[in-house]
């Protein structure tokens, strides 16, 4: 469930793939359970119910929630019966299990599932009141069973996110050249610190870098149970090294940023870097900026070699930098970096 609503509100096309996928499993495991009479027929919802939850964005989510839904369910059940069984006062039995529940859910073995278990020894101690054995059954049961043609219904039309991953790394793409040209341009012309308007935070830059890596490492990386992503692991590992460079890149920009912030006073020009490292610098970040600007374009090759050597010339005047000023040597150092992890995801290739 959670996973629907994050889809919904971050990436709409794939939310609707998630909501047909959910839909499909979740009719599905009613129709599994209808021909049944008895437990399965007195309890048949838990069924889609536990098909929609592990419904995930990914092959591996829900395999991981189907496993850690039955250990939760489990763990509750088993708790609800124990108490049931001691036929304490309602009161006191209700405040047991949510008690010892909440105390067992952040086991780390029950996963983002955990919360489940006070919830599921509730079920079982109110619902099952007088025929707990057949509510367990049901309840766990059916759950399960739902759980399973999830699961099953992800096997067989795994998702592919390269669109939505791709967008978001086009985004990051194109926030990075706006802050390297600006930077560079800082770096040369020494422009007033209420200039800088278009710099996004430091802190900012690290959640965009993060998000996108951690989108890249979710959708395609993991262990290779998606069919599909198989056929196509060429280009889902060449999505995942640019995510993970542009992070690293997005890292390093917005230390220079913190850098400059912090060294230059409210009416002082932003450019501390104002030797060794200034000119390298702004010339570096300039290249870089204007790589991915032309990735995949007909120059970028050209473009590629000429920042490859301006990188190194920056990697070179580092050692140059006084050791007084060891944070400059630093912030450069991890400039140069990200730069090059940047430059290397986005190599054009040959031919």
């Amino acid at each position: 469930m959670r996973a629907l609503g994050e889809a919904f509100t971050t990436r709409p096309v794939l939310a609707l793939a998630l909501a047909a996928r959910a839909a499909l499993a979740a009719v599905l495991a009613w129709v599994i359970v209808a021909p049944f009479d008895g437990v399965a027929d007195q309890y048949a919802y838990y069924a889609p119910f536990g098909a929609v939850v592990v419904v995930s964005t990914t092959v591996m989510g829900s395999l991981r929630t189907s496993a850690e839904v039955f250990l939760a369910l489990t763990v509750g059940a088993s708790l609800g019966l124990v108490v049931q069984a001691l036929s304490l006062p309602s009161p006191l039995a209700v405040g047991l299990v949510v008690g010892i529940g909440t105390l067992l859910s952040p086991l780390r073995w029950l996963g983002a599932m955990g919360s489940w278990a006070p919830i599921s020894a509730l079920f079982v101690l109110i619902l099952g009141a007088g025929q707990p054995e057949n509510f367990v059954a049901g309840y766990l049961g059916l759950t399960s069973l739902g759980a399973m043609v999830g699961t099953a219904v992800n096997l067989l039309m795994p998702p592919l996110h390269f669109v939505a991953t791709e967008r978001a790394q086009e985004s990051l793409r194109e926030a990075l050249v706006t802050q390297l040209d600006v930077l560079a341009e800082r770096l040369d012309e020494q422009s007033p610190a209420d200039d800088a308007t278009v710099l996004e935070t430091p802190e900012r830059l690290r959640r965009r870098g993060l998000a996108v890596e951690d989108l890249a490492a979710q959708a395609l990386g993991g262990p290779r149970v998606n069919w599909r992503l198989l056929r196509r692991q060429e280009r889902a590992n060449r999505v995942q090294e640019r995510g993970s460079a542009l992070a690293a890149l997005a890292l390093a920009v917005g230390g220079i940023v913190d850098t400059l912030d912090r060294q230059a006073g409210p009416h002082e020009v932003r450019a501390p870097w104002r030797s060794p490292l200034g000119e390298p610098t702004a010339r570096a970040l300039r290249a870089t900026a204007e790589v991915l600007r032309a990735v995949d374009q007909p120059e970028g090759r050209q473009r590629y070699d000429e920042a490859r050597d301006l990188v190194d010339a920056l990697a070179r005047a580092v050692p140059a930098v006084p050791a007084a000023e060891l944070e400059d040597r630093f912030t450069a150092g991890s400039l140069v970096l990200g730069l090059r992890r940047t430059l290397d995801a986005v190599e054009p290739t040959a031919g």
